[in-house]
């Protein structure tokens, strides 16, 4: 993988901890009858959040999400402005479920929702190639 490299400091973000309990309780009490597949947290990180990676013709923004009571994440992306030539990647901690790539075709008015990533830490990259690279005739 060319945007990988072992000595970035990936920034790991822990979503808030949730009290299970109390939301089961709740569902209880209003009467819910299906049951409860995931709890919604209303959180929202920017691209300052993450790691951003530029080298050569490519550049790369990574973030991971983590919630240690966690069986499974899911999450969504909101792009303002899509790059031209892009590819999102996402993985779970344990490398055995890998979605992508996603590109701008995937999205939905700026909008990209996943699947439910088993585990309880999710890595998302997008990977994008440099719209504005120069080329000079001494680089040949």
């Amino acid at each position: 993988m060319p945007w990988y490299n072992p000595d970035d400091k990936i920034v790991e973000l822990k979503t808030p901890i949730v009290d299970v309990e109390a939301v089961l309780e709740d569902d209880e009490r209003i009467g819910r009858e299906l049951p409860r597949i995931g709890i919604w947290q209303d959180v929202q990180y920017n691209t300052s959040d993450g790691f951003l990676s530029q080298a050569g013709n490519f550049s790369s923004w990574r973030l991971d999400l983590s919630n240690d009571q966690a069986k499974s994440i899911k999450f969504k992306v909101s792009l303002k402005t899509m790059p031209n030539d892009f590819n999102l990647y996402f993985y779970n901690e344990e490398y055995n479920f890998l979605v992508g790539p996603i590109k701008s075709k995937n999205f939905k008015d700026g909008n990209y929702v996943s699947d439910y990533i088993p585990g309880n830490k999710v890595s998302i990259i997008l990977f994008s190639l440099d719209d504005q690279i120069e080329v000079k005739e001494d680089d040949i």
